[in-house]
């Protein structure tokens, strides 16, 4: 929470994004080098110490592993399209930021561990997977 809390406080800025989403539209040098170092950085550890606390496997291959970073990928987009929407298209966004980054890691850190073991038990034809209603819970 707080890791996203402080990072949300430095991209959420009108320049950061404007200057972000300029430069990947020019295909400049600076996205790559930092999505990269983002991935690295970010993204590998947390998914690792979400198997390690759901004694799940390493990914076995590259498509496992690309699966789980998809899964990170939106939480992080998540929260930087709130930039996004202010700064780009100038729609409204929550006054208490730090409240919804908190739901959005706390939807992230319940969901993602139930997938993760839906991923590890076959093919999406093969699955049984039930999704629950507010109300069933």
């Amino acid at each position: 929470m707080r890791f996203y809390q402080s990072y949300a406080q430095v991209i959420l800025r009108r320049e950061w994004i404007r200057i972000f989403i300029f430069a990947g539209l020019t295909r400049e040098g600076i996205n790559s080098k930092y999505l990269t170092r983002l991935r690295e950085r970010v993204f590998l550890p947390v998914m690792t110490e979400i198997r390690e606390a759901y004694a799940l496997p390493a990914p076995a291959d590259a498509k496992e592993r690309g699966v789980e970073l998809e899964l990170i990928w939106s939480l992080h987009a998540s929260i930087f399209y709130v930039g996004v929407r202010k700064w780009i298209y100038g729609l409204p966004v929550a006054e208490d930021l730090d409240a919804h980054i908190e739901h959005q890691v706390d939807a992230f850190l319940n969901g993602t561990p139930s997938t993760l073991k839906d991923i590890l038990k076959g093919p999406t034809g093969t699955r049984t997977r039930t999704v629950k209603t507010r109300a069933a819970l």
